[in-house]
């Protein structure tokens, strides 16, 4: 085996395990781009009211009344 056939091969592989670690992350992507689509938590921060059900209402009362608790604390932590 000459000095050109295992550069080839070494290409070769080189190249399978670059597509594959392509392939893997463009899946991760996806797979966290779907589970963040599901999330909540943007409606149920945002300052506006809620229009969902009453469940949803709660939700975005409580969540809005924990951030009011914390947000004091953090804010004497670390002064901007």
């Amino acid at each position: 085996m000459d000095l050109r056939a295992i550069a080839a091969r070494t290409r070769y592989w080189q190249g399978l395990m670059l597509g594959l670690v392509v392939a893997a992350i463009i899946n991760m992507n996806d797979a966290t781009t779907a589970a963040g689509d599901q999330e909540p938590w943007p409606e149920l921060l945002s300052n506006g009211p809620s229009d969902a059900d009453a469940d949803f209402a709660a939700l975005h009362q409580r969540a809005v009344a924990a951030l009011e608790r914390l947000a004091p604390e953090t804010a004497e932590k670390d002064p901007l």
